[in-house]
């Protein structure tokens, strides 16, 4: 009797669960302010296993029991949201509207593994800036912006993380720079084209330190720098911003070069931004922007004017599907600046006075598509075309073009585990008169083919610790001449010990093939200063290594966080752009781009991010410190032994005496420090105060100052050099501190104004040896949201 109980419950328990009733929840999920669809999205039924993500177009489907559930709605970035639904026999339709999450603390950046995480999860050290930063301050190009960040330098447009780069005349850039993922170098010398950046159109702008070669190729061994953009709104928005500043007298009046007021040095601008969706399946995002700079350096004058759109479609009848494309066009006149002049009172005048220019020409286009398959897996296909072309005339143009496509794979498993392998394949051509030719006028090295494929996996485990692997393997074909980057790989950990409290620790391999500038490049910078080639120039390749502690803070009237970051990095043939006789029979002298054997960088990096209330007042700080010892191990073998390392490294945090210089890398500064506070005194006036900090640069090429062997005939020959040494043997071992001041008054939620002092104390300084700092300059920037 017993047994026939027990079958019968046993069966009704297996008809129960069989042929229970399921309703289906499907709905749409987007952005409560922009509108936009939130893709791969999770919703889930509250403590069960039961869920699913978005599709391309926002959209989920739901089986569940009948009865009452609780539905949440979880994605990075955003609060979750949780929805008590009575499932009945008659399907139900569930929209859902949700908000960006307030805290600091809830940033998402992509950059790291091409998937959504928060910073705080993040196993690498990433910097985040936000619109807001842009818009508050009066930049007026992308290069300005990133050195507000602490370890970051940008010095004659070559980017400079944690002393990663020196000083390379703007060629054959370590840090990979990206909008929307696309590589923004150019074919030709490798640079980066910082005022081609549509920063009128940033969402943010992410950082990230140290190599990254795994997800972006060549040009990423120190670093990246990804510019995510805007997308379009269900509700128009229109961006307006007018800026014009003027610049102050030189605190050394004797420098002044100008006559009159009409000859005095500004700048004037505006940037435009435009964001709607035309129809529910058609966005357009578009900007531009208009430059005239009359520069503090005589000479040194910009013009530009720039236009940006981006289009994306999401066909009606197909919710797996969405494409689109976006471009770039800009025209820009540069005024050249190398080294100042052979008075004592030029430092603001070129040694070639009157200073030459460059013009060109630069032009993208970006097309794009997406599909999720039934299993909901992503492709994505990316293709590009990128054109530079300086105008010279008389069919004299140099070109650099680069057309590539990227073909990309990701998945989302269970249990938190992300898949992306990908594909990449680029074309590049160049040609230039400045270039080295053989006896019968070729040019070699001026085109060429790289092949890439990559994957990473990134996985969270016991739901706490996050972890990432990935691998990449990279060919290139320059000219005829094969060279096989070896694999690279990179591997982090981020584990929270506590709510607040987050240890990363990482490792990653990079390297980078020289540009064909710092190959083939033959010209003259100025009379009697030479830009060398060097054909046989070989790549590059190092890894950075780095111990991390992010402690988040959640107070009632404050959040943000603090961050400590311990890292080191090696290089092996590293690319220095050096300045010496390379002709003594002819007195030639100029620079050349040459392999060192190894170098090695050690240091550490503390930063704060925060926002709330100071007494009562609404207030936001941006604040870090980077000290980095970069150990040349070719001129100071001792230091291939860690321990020695590691001791000249301590001993150098208090400063170098002058026989120890030849032992760093040269063009470094060893400490840098950023500072930046901002408080709403009302809600409607606003004030802001930077301090910007970079210690004594010690080791220069002794030609430049007019030193060695050879300094005394150089000297002569070229007094500007003398200069550099007297202004240098002044200041030795002192840094440099400049500050700013901003004021900003809003008068409604659609109009802004400010106004802002750059260099406020006037203070006199070189970015770099040989070429004067700006003095003060006084801006105002008025604002319209519409």
């Amino acid at each position: 009797m017993s047994r026939k109980i027990i079958l019968a419950g046993l069966l009704c328990l297996f008809i129960t669960t069989v042929f229970a009733q399921k309703t289906t929840i499907s709905g749409t999920v987007t952005d409560n302010d922009a509108g936009f669809e939130l893709i791969g999205l999770s919703v889930y039924v509250k403590d069960t296993d039961i869920g699913t993500v978005t599709d391309a177009f926002g959209k989920y489907s739901l089986s569940v029991d009948q009865g009452t559930q609780e539905i949440v709605f979880s994605y990075t970035g955003y609060e979750d949201v949780i929805k008590t639904v009575e499932a009945g026999e008659t399907p139900v339709i569930l929209d859902v509207k949700m908000g960006e999450a307030a805290s600091i603390l809830d940033v998402v950046t992509v950059t790291g593994s091409l998937v959504e995480k928060k910073i705080t999860e993040e196993t690498v050290s990433i910097d985040v800036i936000s619109p807001r930063f842009l818009q508050e301050r009066n930049n007026t190009s992308l290069s300005e912006v990133v050195q507000r960040l602490p370890g970051v330098e940008v010095i004659d447009g070559q980017p400079n993380i944690r002393s990663g780069s020196g000083y390379a005349y703007g060629a054959g850039s370590r840090v990979a720079v990206l909008v929307d993922d696309q590589p923004l170098l150019s074919a030709d010398i490798s640079d980066v084209k910082w005022n081609f950046i549509p920063i009128e159109n940033a969402q943010q702008v992410e950082i990230l330190k140290g190599s990254s070669s795994v997800l972006y190729g060549s040009s990423a061994l120190n670093g990246v720098i990804n510019v995510r953009l805007a997308r379009a709104t269900e509700t128009p928005y229109t961006y307006l911003s007018m800026y014009s500043g003027v610049y102050g007298n030189f605190k050394d009046r004797s420098q002044i070069w100008w006559g009159d007021i009409t000859e005095r040095p500004y700048v004037i601008g505006m940037y435009m931004a435009h964001r709607q969706k035309l129809t529910p399946n058609l966005g357009l995002v578009m900007g531009g922007n208009v430059h005239f700079l009359t520069g503090y350096l005589k000479g040194g004058d910009e013009e530009r004017a720039r236009f940006n759109f981006d289009l994306r479609y999401n066909p009606p009848n197909n919710d797996r599907l969405n494409y689109g494309v976006s471009g770039n066009i800009m025209y820009h006149k540069l005024g050249n600046f190398f080294i100042w002049g052979n008075d004592t009172t030029d430092h603001y005048v070129h040694i070639d006075d009157p200073i030459g220019g460059d013009r060109y020409s630069t032009f993208s286009l970006d097309p794009w598509l997406n599909y999720f398959d039934k299993a909901n897996n992503k492709h994505t296909i990316r293709l590009r075309y990128f054109d530079v072309t300086k105008l010279r005339g008389s069919n004299e143009n140099a070109l650099a073009r680069i057309g590539s496509m990227e073909y990309r794979f990701q998945r989302k498993f269970a249990k938190d585990l992300n898949l992306t392998v990908g594909t990449q394949g680029q074309y590049f051509n160049a040609t230039s008169v400045l270039f080295e030719r053989d006896s019968l006028g070729t040019l070699s090295g001026t085109r060429g083919v790289t092949t890439a494929i990559y994957a990473q996996l990134d996985k969270k485990f016991f739901n706490k610790l996050n972890s990432t692997f990935g691998v990449r393997w990279e060919n290139f074909n320059i000219g005829g001449e094969s060279i096989a980057a070896l694999p690279v790989f990179r591997v982090g950990l981020n584990y929270p010990v506590s709510q607040t409290d987050f240890l990363r620790t990482s490792f990653g391999q990079g390297y980078r093939v020289p540009s064909l500038a710092e190959r083939f490049i033959d010209d003259d910078i100025t009379d009697g200063i030479h830009v060398y080639p060097n054909p046989e120039l070989s790549p590059e390749s190092g890894w950075t290594a780095e111990l991390g502690y992010k402690k988040a803070i959640q107070k009632k009237n404050w959040n943000g966080y603090v961050d400590a970051a311990f890292f080191l990095m090696e290089y092996n043939d590293m690319v220095e752009f050096v300045f010496d006789l390379f002709e003594p029979a002819v007195l030639g002298f100029g620079f050349k781009s040459v392999n060192i054997s190894r170098a090695r960088i050690a240091g550490t990096e503390f930063s704060v991010f925060g926002e709330g209330t100071v007494a009562g007042k609404p207030s936001r700080i941006w604040t870090g410190y980077t000290y980095s010892f970069p150990g040349d191990l070719e001129a100071d073998t001792t230091q291939t032994n860690y321990g020695t390392f590691f001791s000249n490294a301590a001993k150098a945090f208090g400063g170098i005496d002058s026989a120890e210089v030849s032992s760093i890398l040269k063009y470094r500064s060893l400490h840098t420090a950023r500072f930046d506070w901002e408080t709403d005194v009302t809600n409607k006036f606003t004030i802001g105060v930077a301090a910007n900090y970079k210690s004594f640069i010690y080791n220069v090429d002794e030609i430049l100052e007019a030193r060695g062997p050879w300094g005394g005939l150089v000297g002569q020959l070229v007094p500007a050099l003398l200069r550099i040494q007297e202004f240098r043997d002044e200041r030795f071992g002192t840094g440099d501190i400049i500050f700013d001041l901003r004021l900003g008054y809003r008068f409604s939620d659609h109009h802004r104004l400010s106004l802002i002092t750059n260099n406020v104390l006037n203070r006199e300084y070189t970015v770099r040896a040989g070429k004067g700092g700006p003095p003060r300059l006084y801006n105002v920037k008025y604002q319209m949201f519409f």
